[in-house]
């Protein structure tokens, strides 16, 4: 066991006022270290040659190794809670979302009277590799506490995967507000039928099959 060994002709009080100076400085020490308040939220927008990064996660590295992480909305912005405080540095993933490009089933024959439809696959944003890792990317930003905005700007050079704007992809699906598949075969009375001819019009579709 490790012994404190006072100098010669010390005061009894020394040993303690040595215990206390040593309990303060470990105290000190650990309040010095950059932290996360428990109240500090950071918004703010990703853009990429100043274009909204419209999908993926941005990420913060803080100097004592914290990390914090939040989504990316549609139009690039993020919301983030108990981020690293001071200098940190930054990084932005954008994973491709699961099932958004379904692989498609061969097209069998079709029959008089049948159509079918095929969902095209949508175009995926794609961002320099060197965004993935926060000490790759050159991206840095000052986190105060409290609440804060804050712009990621990522710089395109060249050479860089081309921009890709949200507003300039036709986004095809069955949910509600999305462009409906096309659709293509015969009608009933067996004439070309394309459902895209009949775009801004109301349009019923009946569904059925037999086994």
């Amino acid at each position: 066991m490790p012994t404190l060994r006072l100098p010669p002709g010390s005061a009894p009080g020394t040993l303690l006022v040595s215990c206390l100076g040593i309990a303060c400085a470990a105290l000190w020490g650990c309040s010095a270290r950059p932290a996360a308040a428990p109240d500090s939220v950071v918004t703010g927008v990703v853009t990429y040659g100043n274009e909204p990064v419209w999908e993926g996660e941005v990420t913060f590295l803080g100097r004592d190794n914290r990390v914090a992480s939040a989504r990316l909305a549609p139009d690039g912005t993020f919301r983030m809670v108990h981020p690293p405080l001071g200098r940190v540095r930054v990084a932005v993933t954008n994973h491709p979302t699961k099932g958004q490009n379904p692989r498609q089933p061969e097209a069998a024959p079709l029959l008089p009277g049948q159509a079918h439809s095929v969902v095209p696959a949508r175009p995926l944003l794609t961002l320099p590799a060197r965004f993935r890792e926060p000490y790759d990317s050159g991206v840095t930003v000052e986190v105060e506490p409290g609440e804060q905005e804050v712009a990621v700007r990522l710089e395109r050079r060249q050479g860089d995967p081309p921009l890709l704007r949200l507003a300039d992809i036709e986004t095809v699906g069955v949910e509600v507000g999305r462009v409906a598949p096309e659709i293509s075969g015969e009608d009933m009375e067996g004439k070309p039928f394309r459902l895209s001819d009949h775009r801004g019009k109301v349009v019923a579709l009946l569904y059925w099959g037999h086994w």
